[in-house]
C-alpha cells in the first residue's frame, strides 16, 4: 500500500496520533477548534484511539463518552474494555453518570441479563431496571441434534452414519457410495460431492479473492442474490476487497481468518424493520439493533462460550445477544451436533445455569428415532 501512497484505517489512526503528539501547534489548534468531543461505544476503543481522544480533548473536560462495559465484545480487534473501567484515572476531573433504566425490554429479560453478567469480575456495578410491563419467561429449548438437510431425514442420516462406521469411512465418503439413498437423493448427493471437489481443487489453485468469486458463481449464489436485489452485488465486491488483503497467504490459511473479519464488515445499515421476515445475523452484527423476538442458536459449551474464548468476553457476547430482544427470547441448544467430520455430544451452555429457574421455561425435545444396526446374519452351509 505504501508503494501506492495509500494508508489503511489503522495507519491513519497511528499517524494521526503521532502528528498530534509531535506537533503542539497542530494539537492546540484542533483543541481550540472543537469545544466538545463526543464518543459513542467508548468501551470498544483501542489504545491508539484512546490516545487520539486524549490529544483532541486535552485536559479541559471536553470529552463526552458514552459506553457500556457489559457490551465490550471487540477484544479480538484490539479494543480494551478497561479504558471504561479506568475512565476516572484517565480523566480525574471527569464525572460519571450511570443510567440503569431501560425502555427496551421486559423485566424478565432485564433480570436474566443482570444475573448472568454480574458474574463478571471486570465490570462496573450495574443492575438493569426495565420500565416496561411484565412479560414472559425466557424460553430454553434443547434439541436432540441439528436439523438434518432437507431431503435426508433422521432415519436416512442414521443409516448413513451406521454405514460409515461399519466400513471405516467418513460420512463424506459414505455419501458417495451408499445404497441407503434413493435415486433422487443419490443424484443430488453426487452433484453436491462434485461441487465440493471442485471447490476443494480451486482452493489450492486460486487466491482467496478469486476463490470467493468462483464459489459464488458455481454455487449460483451470485445470481440468486442479484435476482433478489441487484444491490447485493456490492456485498460480494466488499467480500472480495477484504479478501484481497490476504493475497500471498495460502488460501487454506486465509479461510481460517477471513470469515470472522468478513462477518463483521458486512453492513446492516440497510436492515429494514418494516419487512416481515426473519433476520439471520451474528451477535456482533446485531449489536445496536433491537427485535421483538430473538432466538440465540448454539447456546452450548464450545460455541457460546467458545472453547478457547475469554470467558468474561463470551459472557458479554451472550449478554448482548440476549438484550437485543424487546419481548421474547428463545435460547436454543443441541445435545448432539455433527462437527469436523464426526458426531459429538454437546453440553448446554453454563450461561443457562447462571439465572434463576423462575425466569425460564425449559422444553426438551425428544430424541429422534434412530434405525438400529442390523444384526449380523449367520451363514448356513445348507442354504
Amino acid at each position: 500500500m505504501r508503494k501506492c501512497d495509500l494508508l489503511d484505517f489503522d495507519e491513519l489512526l497511528f499517524l494521526g496520533v503521532r502528528l498530534l503528539e509531535g506537533y503542539a501547534d497542530v494539537r492546540e489548534s484542533l483543541q481550540q477548534r472543537y469545544a466538545h468531543v463526543l464518543v459513542d461505544e467508548y468501551q470498544d476503543v483501542d489504545p491508539v484511539q484512546r490516545q487520539l481522544l486524549q490529544c483532541l480533548s486535552g485536559d479541559q473536560n471536553r470529552l463526552w463518552a458514552v459506553g457500556d462495559g457489559d457490551q465490550a465484545i471487540y477484544a479480538f480487534r484490539g479494543a480494551k474494555s478497561g479504558h471504561l473501567l479506568r475512565f476516572e484515572q484517565h480523566y480525574p476531573n471527569g464525572r460519571v453518570i450511570t443510567l440503569e433504566r431501560s425502555y427496551r425490554f421486559t423485566p424478565q429479560i432485564a433480570a436474566v441479563a443482570s444475573q448472568v453478567i454480574r458474574r463478571n469480575a471486570s465490570r462496573r456495578p450495574l443492575t438493569l431496571n426495565a420500565a416496561n410491563a411484565s412479560g414472559v419467561p425466557v424460553h430454553v429449548v434443547s434439541f436432540p441434534d441439528e436439523h438434518p438437510p432437507r431431503g435426508i431425514g433422521g432415519q436416512t442420516q442414521a443409516a448413513l452414519e451406521d454405514k460409515a462406521e461399519q466400513r471405516g469411512f467418513s460420512l463424506y465418503a459414505a455419501l458417495g457410495q451408499s445404497e441407503v439413498l434413493s435415486l433422487s437423493q443419490m443424484k443430488a448427493a453426487k452433484l453436491l460431492l462434485a461441487l465440493i471437489e471442485d471447490v476443494q481443487r480451486n482452493k489450492t489453485e486460486q487466491s482467496l479473492a478469486q476463490f470467493i468469486a468462483h464459489v459464488a458463481d458455481v454455487t449460483g449464489l451470485r445470481q440468486w442474490r442479484i435476482e433478489q436485489d441487484p444491490r447485493h452485488e456490492n456485498d460480494l465486491l466488499l467480500l472480495r476487497s477484504i479478501a484481497a488483503k490476504y493475497d500471498g497467504v495460502p488460501t487454506g490459511t486465509a479461510l481460517e481468518q477471513f470469515p470472522e473479519e468478513a462477518s463483521l464488515a458486512v453492513e446492516v445499515d440497510d436492515y429494514d424493520v418494516s419487512i416481515d421476515a426473519v433476520s439471520l445475523m451474528t451477535i456482533h452484527a446485531a449489536k445496536g439493533l433491537e427485535f421483538s423476538n430473538v432466538m440465540l442458536c448454539g447456546v452450548e459449551e464450545g460455541s457460546l462460550p467458545s472453547e478457547n474464548g475469554d470467558l468474561e468476553e463470551e459472557r458479554r457476547l451472550f449478554y448482548v445477544g440476549l438484550t437485543r430482544a424487546k419481548e421474547r427470547v428463545w435460547l436454543l441448544n443441541c445435545r448432539s451436533r455433527f462437527l469436523f467430520g464426526e458426531r459429538r455430544d454437546r453440553e448446554p451452555s453454563r450461561f443457562l445455569q447462571e439465572f434463576d429457574d423462575s425466569l425460564k421455561e425449559t422444553t426438551i425435545m425428544p430424541d429422534r428415532p434412530r434405525r438400529s444396526k442390523p444384526e449380523p446374519k449367520q451363514l448356513s452351509l445348507l442354504g
